[in-house]
């Protein structure tokens, strides 16, 4: 008997070992890698200042919050946060860490103890963002997160307090506590600018170390063509399986402002899938690979989405010339949306942008009256246009002088910015000069003020009307006029709206948020800093081999659950997905 417990310990033991075993092995179809190509370099590889796509597209594989999006639904997740408790009045948020999370290795860490995620890191990459930068004044993570939010930031930013009062620690618990009840305040932290970064190798070396499941080469920061992301071996994500994410050995970015390339990229399988396609582009493509689009199961899949991103020009509200709202107003009727959508869009759009800044999709923006904004959004009208003019002073353009519009150079904003030069010519008589620079020299000028009208793409953050609304709020300027305004470019001052905003952070409610966000859109259209041109919607085309890389409306890019492995017959037939 005794003989027989021996002999079953020592297969439970084996048993055991071999379950370990198996979860650590690597899913049969990991390992490759993933290439893409992205428009421009990121403006920054520091997540607190990240308030751009090219820079949030990368540093969302490489960093990681206490909570994220899903790629599929936009649903708020756990992250290195497993689980959350919110206070009955929501105020009060209590992140319970999980303790499997370790930092990227690196010089700094001494030992893999040094590497584990505390609630120390937590609450020092808070403080981290609250610090008053260099070159910003202050971070895009503090105007987004924290500014007038947390409890005692503000005062942590001027300096007047050593540490945040609104942040504490207990265990393994990070407390965070709101000055007012913000039903968004979770969504906010799904943004990479919210990313946890080790205290230790700030402190020592001054490198910002995150946690994700890739970290960037180290000689790659300066290359303004290619990123490679390697895949962090000790990244703590399992599947529902136990394989070990990501799946990729690496990810490799290609950057080109020219479209052109990045198709012959694709057609040249140097990239596994193109974004970003026009509707005539896309439809070359199909017809000259159409056999590789009907086969079954297919080499190439298209794919198209909305996207909660509004194309617009904004004003430089410094320029005298725009301190009436009947000059703004006139722009805005004066320009041919349907002639830019059709002759220079193809079509490929999801709305022309006779609305707000928050793009009309309801699916995301759910209870948000867009039937409310509707009426106040901007045709084209030529006499309503010359009219408006003529009452502000400007007959004809006459004394109004010309204007300066810088926007992004690549091709297609080019096009539409000589076709707007050449309608403001035919309908106001004004001379409209247009300058193109990379993307980040252009933002660079725009933050700046330097410059009379901007091109701007506002590209959601988190799924809510704020992050839009967020861009015209007049808290949002620097108190220094010579110091660069980030966030709101424009530096529109409107108090009737700030109001409104204000009263939407501070709502009881989600339902009374969205209602009081609504009314600040209605006055912004009726005393417009900008002129919304057109809502995105975004054309994908995928070698099919590509697997668990899903398009949603806040481009948000999931890479740790992607691999590669070409479908058979029956596969496919069944639509089996799963690894």
């Amino acid at each position: 008997m005794q003989r027989q417990r021996g002999f079953l310990c020592f297969l439970l033991i084996v048993v055991t070992l071999t379950a370990c075993n198996r979860q650590d092995d690597e899913m049969s179809y990991a390992g490759g890698s993933f290439h893409m190509a992205l428009d421009n370099s990121p403006s920054t590889f520091d997540p607190i200042l990240a308030n751009d796509f090219y820079s949030a597209t990368i540093l969302n594989q490489v960093f990681e919050g206490l909570v994220t999006y899903d790629s599929e639904n936009l649903s708020i997740v756990p992250q290195i946060a497993k689980s959350w408790e919110i206070s009955e009045d929501g105020k009060t948020y209590k992140f319970l860490l999980r303790n499997d999370v370790f930092f990227h290795d690196h010089s700094s860490f001494d030992s893999m103890g040094d590497r584990k995620c505390t609630p120390e890191d937590v609450v020092f990459s808070f403080e981290r963002a609250c610090h008053q930068h260099p070159n910003t004044a202050q971070s895009y993570a503090y105007s987004l997160l924290f500014k007038n939010k947390v409890q005692g930031a503000n005062s942590y930013f001027k300096g007047s307090a050593n540490k945040i009062s609104g942040l504490s620690i207990s265990g393994d618990t990070v407390i965070v506590k709101l000055i007012d009840r913000d039903d968004f305040f979770l969504t906010k932290l799904g943004n990479v600018s919210a990313a946890i970064v080790s205290k230790k190798a700030f402190k020592r070396d001054e490198v910002i170390i995150g946690t994700g499941p890739f970290l960037l080469n180290d000689g790659d920061y300066l290359n303004p063509k290619k990123l490679i992301l390697l895949k962090n071996t000790d990244y703590y994500e399992r599947d529902s399986y136990q394989h070990k994410l990501p799946y990729l050995d690496s990810v490799c970015v290609r950057i080109s402002s020219n479209k052109k390339e990045h198709i012959r990229w694709f057609n040249d399988q140097k990239i596994d899938y193109v974004s970003g396609l026009s509707s005539d582009i896309s439809s070359q493509i199909i017809e000259a690979r159409i056999a590789e689009f009907n086969t079954r199961p297919p080499v190439l899949v298209l794919n198209s989405n909305s996207n909660l991103t509004t194309n617009y020009y904004h004003f430089n509200m410094l320029d005298q010339r725009f301190a009436n709202p009947l000059v703004r107003q006139a722009f805005n009727f004066a320009i041919d949306r349907k002639r830019i959508g059709k002759e220079i869009l193809a079509n490929q759009y999801f709305r022309l942008g006779n609305m707000g800044i928050v793009p009309p999709v309801p699916s995301v923006f759910k209870g948000y009256a867009f039937n409310n904004i509707q009426p106040g959004g901007y045709f084209y009208s030529p006499k309503l246009a010359k009219d408006l003019m003529i009452k502000a002073g400007y007959a004809d353009g006459n004394s109004f002088g010309k204007l300066v519009l810088r926007v992004d150079k690549d091709e297609l904003n080019v096009r539409i910015a000589k076709e707007i030069q050449r309608q403001l010519k035919q309908v106001l008589n004004i001379d409209v000069v247009v300058t193109s620079h990379p993307f980040e020299v252009k933002n660079k000028l725009a933050s700046n003020g330097d410059g009379d009208l901007f091109r701007s793409a506002w590209s959601a953050d988190y799924p809510s009307p704020e992050t839009f609304l967020l861009n015209f709020y007049s808290k949002m300027i620097p108190s220094d006029s010579t110091a660069p305004s980030t966030v709101n470019q424009s530096r529109y001052r409107n108090q009737v709206f700030d109001q409104m905003y204000e009263d939407a952070i501070h709502a009881t409610s989600k339902g009374d948020a969205l209602k009081a966000f609504n009314q600040a859109e209605v006055v912004l259209l009726q005393n417009p800093p900008f002129i919304p041109l057109w809502y995105s919607a975004d054309y994908h085309i995928i070698y099919s081999n590509v697997r668990n890389l899903h398009f949603n409306p806040l481009n948000f890019l999931v890479l740790k659950r992607v691999y590669k492995k070409a479908w058979t017959v029956n596969e496919y037939r069944r639509k089996k997905v799963k690894p």
